[in-house]
């Protein structure tokens, strides 16, 4: 059959018989966004908007720096077996109030805080974070993920792991009905070591 007759030829679709153009709509939406063309949607942090975007960039800057230097926690505790370290008072008195706070997050139960998830998206705008999901996607998914079974994941993340996240932040904004109460966020993954490193034990686990 030539390409022409078969564009203007009609497919049987759920029982159907529609358009070539309706059906390949209609599979489209049941597949998600793995099928078409790729469009990319930049995601809002909805939960910061009441900011202005400049002051956003600050706080977002602020907490990327502070999640970074967590991982320095194992080499500040080697520093700290160094006698310069102490030759200071001022130093010392850093010190002292830096080991209280590490013995307070070792002391603190591990285990996640839900409060952390809008955390990260202050880093949306910063690092440009967007998703091939339109909303009709994400409204999809529910809907999918309330009948079976459904895994979510994202990697890789580099050494310090930010789309961790931002991605915990993204399933918990995007993949939430609150017009029906659903949502899909279950639990984050981290490796053991995390487990043991100051802060991160309490933010990440």
């Amino acid at each position: 059959m030539p390409a022409k007759a078969r564009s203007k030829s009609a497919i049987r679709a759920r029982g159907k018989k529609v358009p070539a153009a309706q059906a390949a709509e209609a599979k489209a939406e049941e597949d998600g966004p793995w099928s078409g063309e790729v469009k990319l949607y930049p995601c809002v942090p909805k939960d910061w908007l009441w900011l202005p975007r400049p002051l956003r960039a600050v706080l977002g800057w602020t907490s990327i720096c502070l999640y970074t230097l967590c991982f320095l926690t194992p080499v500040y505790g080697f520093a700290l077996l160094l006698p310069y370290s102490w030759s200071s008072p001022a130093l010392a008195r850093c010190h002292y109030v830096m080991l209280a706070a590490i013995v307070a997050s070792y002391l603190a139960p591990m285990r996640e805080w839900p409060a952390f998830r809008a955390l990260g998206q202050l880093w949306y705008e910063i690092f440009q974070f967007s998703t091939n999901f339109a909303p009709k996607d994400c409204l999809h998914a529910i809907a999918r993920g309330e009948e079976q079974q459904v895994i979510l994941a994202m990697h890789p993340h580099g050494i310090v792991p930010f789309q961790a996240i931002m991605w915990a932040s993204y399933c918990d904004q995007y993949f939430s009905d609150p017009a029906t109460g659903c949502s899909m966020f279950g639990f984050g993954a981290a490796a053991d070591a995390v487990a043991y490193l100051p802060f991160l034990r309490n933010w990440m686990c």
